[in-house]
């Protein structure tokens, strides 16, 4: 069991095992995100569950968005392969 808070987020693998529960008594709302992965594109379950709060991620500029706009990124870029430009 991993108890969250407002803003929380966590990133759950393919075939992770999970579930929501609340025993607070206040209303819970669980935004869920799923995406298609080519088949080609290994993606395995991290060791231990990370949370981390939204609060906690600092604001900044992406390379090719105007910079009047600041992001929140959740997921760190992709690692760069050599010869590739994006």
């Amino acid at each position: 069991m991993h108890p969250v808070r407002a803003n929380d987020f966590t990133y759950i693998a393919p075939g992770m095992r999970h579930g929501f529960s609340n025993d607070s008594g206040e209303s819970l709302r669980v935004l869920m995100m799923s995406f298609k992965v080519p088949p080609s594109r290994s993606l395995s379950a991290p060791l231990s569950l990370k949370i981390v709060n939204m609060d906690d991620v600092k604001e900044e500029t992406v390379q090719g968005h105007p910079t009047s706009v600041l992001y929140k990124l959740l997921v760190g870029p992709p690692p760069r392969k050599a010869g590739c430009d994006r």
